[in-house]
């Protein structure tokens, strides 16, 4: 049991880490849609049941829990997810050239 327990920390660890190579910020991201939308900083706060200095929290943090995410993609209409499923496609073309190249 504790063994399987490890090696879901290391996977979330190791998520956590791609996320950081592929130089998604899904905070900055937040941040921009709540922008365009002409929405403030309170809004948004008052939409997700927190206060406004946990909104400012999460522009900063280059990744968030996918429920949060899921909430807030809901609130903004926009989904956020987007640009990990593009991440995914990418990585699997390369994926596909270096198995050719093998």
């Amino acid at each position: 049991m504790r063994q399987n327990s490890i090696e879901h920390k290391k996977l979330i660890l190791d998520k956590l880490q791609a996320e950081k190579e592929i130089g998604i910020h899904i905070g900055k991201l937040i941040q921009k849609r709540l922008k365009e939308e002409g929405r403030s900083i309170k809004w948004l706060a008052e939409k997700t049941c927190c206060c406004t200095s946990n909104i400012q929290k999460i522009f900063q943090k280059d990744h968030i829990h996918p429920v949060q995410l899921l909430h807030i993609s809901q609130i903004l209409n926009y989904d956020f997810f987007v640009h990990y499923s593009l991440m995914l496609k990418k990585d699997k073309k390369h994926c596909q050239t270096s198995n050719k190249n093998v």
